[in-house]
């Protein structure tokens, strides 16, 4: 379907204009790549693309552009009308953003997950009219998957990905759901914490950032470390280290890196403690 030729251009007034009901319960989370583009384009020129619309007035893209015209209070935008039914719209403004790259997997996967159940019905008729499952109100395994797949074509990612997103929003901590729409982690990496009861998905939301602020310092440290400063034996260190978590039991946190060296990272009291103990300068 080419997009620019099955709409019309038309002008319409600014509080014609809805949001899709889809769109408005993910938030602002879906509107952040247009309004960075719509942002940018103020200080250049106006963006080539129009504003795309049913004719009921739900938009379908240039949710950027809608935006600063609310902020700026512009009383019409010109834009590009199609006649779509509110689900067709969906699907038309999900085909937009795969190939835009303009909403995230977790974002696009969230919407399908909205057209599951039309997927579902259309499938029961299909078997129904075709001599199979004939009086049955719900559907074989084979035709769940079926669905699965459609839904995953429609948002344009894996089918396992899929059935990740749906197990994350029915067992996950809005923290993490939050995450996901703006990216911050992964569907496999949200969907690991939501199998943890949900007070331990927020302890392991936690872990994935220090882990991060930890590698991220580490890398920081070893690529300016002054290869002139004395470095503290590793056999001391180590020694004390295991003296420091019997006093204090979990004081000492260990990560992972995928660095072929290891690397000791002391906080600044076992750090002093031990320039101290072996006579080394204090930085």
């Amino acid at each position: 379907m080419n997009v620019q030729e099955s709409g019309r251009t038309v002008v319409r007034v600014l509080e014609e204009l809805r949001v899709h009901p889809a769109v408005a319960e993910i938030g602002f989370g879906a509107f952040l790549a247009d309004l960075n583009e719509a942002a940018r384009s103020q200080d250049h020129m106006p963006p080539v693309e129009p504003i795309f619309v049913t004719h009921t007035g739900l938009i379908l893209a240039g949710f950027g552009r809608w935006r600063l015209a609310v902020y700026q209070k512009t009383p019409t935008l010109e834009c590009v009308e199609y006649n779509l039914p509110e689900e067709d719209a969906l699907r038309f403004m999900l085909t937009l953003q795969r190939r835009r790259n303009g909403w995230n997997p977790f974002i696009r996967i969230r919407l399908a997950l909205k057209l599951e159940q039309t997927l579902q019905q259309s499938a029961l008729i299909n078997m129904q009219l075709g001599g199979k499952h004939k009086g049955s109100a719900t559907l074989p395994n084979a035709a769940h998957i079926d669905v699965r797949e459609q839904m995953a074509t429609i948002a344009g990612v894996g089918a396992r990905n899929v059935s990740k997103v749906k197990e994350i929003l029915e067992r996950g901590h809005p923290r993490i759901i939050g995450e996901l729409l703006n990216g911050s982690i992964s569907i496999n990496r949200g969907h690991l914490m939501c199998r943890l009861p949900l007070q331990k998905q927020l302890d392991a939301l936690t872990e994935e950032y220090c882990g991060r602020v930890a590698s991220d310092v580490e890398r920081k440290v070893l690529s300016g470390q002054n290869l002139q400063q004395p470095a503290a034996d590793a056999t001391t260190v180590l020694d004390m280290l295991q003296q420091q978590e019997r006093l204090q039991p979990g004081s000492i946190a260990v990560r992972l890196s995928r660095r072929k060296q290891s690397a000791i990272l002391l906080g600044d009291y076992l750090q002093t403690y031990i320039r101290q103990r072996m006579r080394l300068p204090l930085p």
